[in-house]
């Protein structure tokens, strides 16, 4: 209702504008409404007052929040560069704002899944990163350091790619990891809407006449490739979860309830979508703890037995990986033994579960002598 003084919307509703005007930092045009070319900081490039900025989103901002158009557009047949003065940063398999950085191993069959989600959360962080990446925010401002190297997924890498299982690779676990099914709907599309003739789309601005809009479009959706165990293989920044994964991290989850309320009965469907009780969240499986468990249950991807071989091999794999994210600026030192200690006091591959000699031989390799 108050739509001309503002935006009183989350992005991923049907009807609600937001996205109709350009969403991205340097001029682009508006390929989808035949716009001339325009951008989030046109007015303060003209008069050289553009601020430094920080940018940072996860994967739940890809499916939940249509933030491949910030990347390529409302039509995404190419990437649009960002000026000098933005620093983008990209946490695969996160969830909006961050999860809980929880290095607990539950078992699939034990795991507590939040009401109206289809999975559980995330846990990949993002309060280490932000910390790193405040740190140097600061360092830039204060001193002129440069900032890490913006690190996202691009077209032109292959990495950000249309919304379907083909093209992301995401494999078919329909039948032997049916929480992970992917159907190609799990991302929210932009639309095309017709608010009227009152609506200035180039600006945001203007007097909408028709409510709810006509949708004239249904825009293309874009989200991150993966790799066999359904977790992203894009560029983007390291993180201790992603780097020594405990199952599949993604940036969607399914609601299990109606949009408005239980069974959509007072309002338009949506079990099965990832608007909902689902919202932002992005979801996480875990993988079983043994080979003998994850055979028996049918599970494709390696059990965390397969993977580390022990506690200790497991240790090691985390501690690689804060090792890099301090080197490569995305962690600092100060958190690294925080997060080593917690790896190191988690249940992962502990007791009761008992390594064989392989078991041990594979821990030990992936331990530096």
């Amino acid at each position: 209702m108050n739509i001309r003084w503002g935006q009183p919307n989350n992005l991923m509703y049907l009807y609600m504008g937001g996205d109709e005007a350009p969403v991205w930092w340097a001029d682009y045009p508006n390929l989808a409404r035949g716009l001339p070319a325009n951008g989030l900081l046109h007015r303060c490039a003209q008069s050289k007052t553009c601020p430094e900025i920080l940018e940072t989103f996860a994967s739940a901002e890809l499916y939940s929040e249509k933030f491949s158009a910030s990347l390529c557009g409302f039509t995404c047949i190419e990437d649009i560069p960002i000026p000098a003065n933005v620093h983008r940063y990209y946490t695969p398999g996160g969830t909006h704002g961050g999860g809980a950085a929880n290095f607990t191993w539950t078992s699939p069959g034990t795991i507590n899944t939040p009401a109206a989600q289809s999975l559980p959360t995330s846990p990949i962080p993002a309060t280490h990163t932000n910390n790193a990446l405040t740190w140097a925010f600061v360092q830039l401002i204060m001193s002129g350091t440069p900032m890490p190297p913006s690190v996202y997924p691009t077209l032109a890498r292959g990495e950000l790619v249309p919304n379907t299982a083909a093209a992301e690779g995401f494999p078919d676990f329909h039948l032997t990891v049916p929480r992970l099914t992917y159907r190609g709907d799990q991302a929210w599309p932009p639309f095309v809407y017709d608010f009227g003739p009152g609506e200035d789309y180039d600006q945001e601005s203007g007097i909408p006449t028709i409510q709810p809009p006509i949708i004239k479009t249904v825009l293309p959706v874009y989200a991150a490739k993966v790799n066999a165990d359904g977790n992203e293989i894009v560029t983007g920044m390291p993180t201790v979860l992603g780097d020594a994964p405990l199952g599949t991290y993604v940036g969607w989850n399914l609601a299990t309830t109606g949009w408005y309320g239980p069974n959509a009965s007072n309002g338009p469907g949506g079990v099965g979508q990832v608007f909902a009780g689902a919202g932002n969240s992005g979801g996480y499986w875990p993988f079983q703890d043994t080979q003998a468990n994850r055979m028996a249950a049918g599970d494709p991807r390696l059990s965390l037995e397969e993977r580390y071989g022990t506690h200790a091999g497991y240790v090691c794999v985390v501690t690689a990986a804060v090792n890099k994210a301090v080197q490569q600026r995305f962690l600092l030192a100060s958190d690294a033994p925080t997060l080593i200690a917690n790896a190191t006091a988690s249940n992962v591959l502990g007791p009761p579960f008992a390594p064989t000699s392989a078991d041990t031989d594979l821990g030990n390799s992936l331990c530096p002598h």
